[in-house]
């Protein structure tokens, strides 16, 4: 037996709201705070940040400037990184995988109302494209980015981690902290189009374009979703920059 809800007392107790007149609303509603995390459709289905029995690997982190910042492969030919790290001028530049692979970069797209002002660095987000398509290859893969423009209620950091002398991949879960707290302690405005979170004590985890996602299901699989890149750390604080609201910039910059 279901017990369904189909109204809510309004007022005096004889005046009821009719709630399924408003189901869609709610529905909308519940799913813009996670709490139904869906996918529509991913940005570049050959992406592969999925994985059997539990193993992690940050197959799509590259390193820019001697390893100054980082970015990741988003697609065969894309790397996504922070416009605020990349010089004002530069005539060449190249992206180094984990596995010690060069390659050359053709052009670099910088968000076109990414601005530093003040210490407040609004659309911080950038894109290279490189001169020749990544190889096929089970050491290099592009992270998976979801279509779903909503951020998803669980955040999940990936740490290197050293155990027992084995080198692997420490998952951590992080909680978003209200934009307004956050403005207070890093005493610059958090924007619409950024989170922020606390950092980890114990890890290591600050530098520029450094990653976090989402593990998520689509089309039946499990997966590893990026969702933010960081822009900036200040007063034990890491705000994001939210690549899920920069979806449409993102297709119309790849394809």
């Amino acid at each position: 037996m279901i017990t369904a809800q189909f109204g809510i007392m309004s007022y005096d107790g004889s005046v009821h709201t009719d709630v399924m007149a408003f189901k869609d609303w709610i529905g909308n509603i519940v799913r813009g705070f996670g709490a139904i995390e869906e996918e529509e459709g991913l940005l570049f289905e050959q992406c592969t940040s999925n994985w059997t029995g539990g193993v992690v690997v940050r197959l799509w982190e590259v390193s820019l400037l001697q390893n100054t910042f980082t970015g990741s492969l988003i697609t065969d030919r894309f790397v996504i990184t922070v416009a605020s790290a990349l010089p004002t001028e530069v005539t060449q530049i190249k992206v180094e995988t984990r596995y010690h692979q060069s390659f050359n970069v053709e052009s670099i797209h910088k968000h076109p109302q990414f601005t530093h002002l003040s210490g407040s660095m609004k659309n911080n987000i950038a894109l290279l494209k490189l001169t020749e398509k990544i190889p096929n290859s089970n050491l290099v893969k592009p992270i998976c980015i979801g279509l779903n423009p909503k951020i998803p209620r669980t955040l999940t950091a990936l740490f290197v981690a050293n155990r027992n002398n084995q080198i692997g991949v420490r998952k951590v879960n992080l909680s978003r902290i209200d934009s307004s707290i956050c403005s207070r302690v890093i005493r610059v405005p958090v924007e619409s189009n950024q989170f922020c979170v606390e950092k980890p004590s114990d890890f290591i985890y600050e530098k520029p374009g450094s990653v976090l996602g989402s593990f998520q299901n689509v089309k039946g699989v499990d997966r590893y979703l990026l969702v933010g890149q960081i822009s900036l750390v200040r007063n034990g604080l890491i705000v994001f920059t939210n690549i899920k609201s920069y979806i449409n910039w993102i297709k119309e910059t790849v394809i």
